[in-house]
């Protein structure tokens, strides 16, 4: 089983994404699996995910030399797989994610991004 996603962004975007399956459409919580990629790859694949249903949303926050700017999110991309996904043991599933600026009706990315991309380098040091 496996999910890969293709994250497309605006030409001028210059900064991270975070892409992740979510158990509600709402990014409340941590993903049940999820990423962090950089402005070279575009691109992952999921495996080993939990039977179940999920949302994948996508989030891209640009460079910047002011650290608050990561913790505040209200301006960042957006992007989300328009349908829920239905993960089973024969999930094989291509997405096309395009990032776009946060709408009036988007609701509020609530988990710190910044913390999952720490836990990801922890996870690779630890290895």
């Amino acid at each position: 089983m496996y999910i890969h996603c293709q994250l497309k962004t605006p030409p001028d975007f210059l900064g991270l994404i975070f892409v992740g399956l979510f158990p509600r459409p709402i990014p409340d919580q941590k993903p049940i699996v999820g990423t962090a990629l950089n402005m070279r790859n575009r691109e992952c694949l999921f495996t080993d995910i939990s039977p179940g249903t999920y949302y994948i949303l996508a989030a891209g926050i640009p460079w910047s030399h002011n650290p608050v700017d990561y913790f505040k999110l209200d301006t960042c991309l957006r992007g989300k797989y328009d349908e829920p996904v239905e993960v089973n043991l024969t999930t094989k599933l291509h997405v096309n994610i395009l990032l776009r600026d946060p709408l009036p009706y988007d609701p509020p990315i609530v988990i710190s991004l910044p913390l999952l991309l720490f836990e990801k380098f922890n996870r690779k040091r630890a290895n």
